[in-house]
C-alpha cells in the first residue's frame, strides 16, 4: 500500500514526500552543526538544567525576567497566563549564547517556542 504524499517534515521545506523528511533533510544529510545542536538537547546536563530552570524563580537563578520561569514569558507579555514547558536561549547557542546560563534562557510554552524557532530559521 502506497502512503499519501505530504510535505517534508522539516519546517518550511516544500518538497513532497511519501513519509518523513526529504533526502536533503534526513538525519544523515543534515549539516553537522544541526545534528550537534540536537544532541545537546538530549544530554543529561541539559535535561537537568531545563527541569531546574522551570522549577526556580529569578531570585534563585540570579536573573531578572519579567515573569516566573514556570510561566511563558511571551504569553505574559500578551496578558495571558500559560505554563512554560520549554526553555529558550535568548541568544542562540549557534550565535555564541551561553548553554547553561539562566540569564540567557527564558521559559516559553510549546506554541511560543515553536513560533520563535520558526521565525529564527526563516531569518537565517
Amino acid at each position: 500500500m502506497k502512503l499519501p504524499l505530504r510535505p517534508c517534515a522539516e519546517p518550511g521545506c516544500p518538497t513532497i514526500v511519501d513519509r518523513g523528511r526529504c533526502p536533503a533533510h534526513r538525519e544523515g544529510t543534515r549539516a553537522p552543526d544541526t545534528v550537534e545542536r540536537g544532541r545537546f538537547y538530549r544530554t543529561t546536563v541539559w535535561q537537568r538544567f531545563r527541569r531546574w530552570f522551570l522549577a526556580t524563580d529569578c531570585a534563585q537563578a540570579g536573573c531578572s525576567h519579567a515573569t516566573a520561569h514556570a510561566l511563558c514569558q511571551d504569553c505574559h507579555e500578551r496578558g495571558r497566563v500559560e505554563a512554560a514547558t520549554d526553555v529558550d536561549h535568548i541568544v542562540p547557542r549557534a550565535d555564541g549564547g551561553a548553554d547553561l546560563d539562566p540569564r540567557n534562557c527564558r521559559g516559553l510554552c510549546a506554541s511560543c517556542h515553536s513560533r520563535r524557532t520558526m521565525e529564527a530559521r526563516l531569518r537565517a
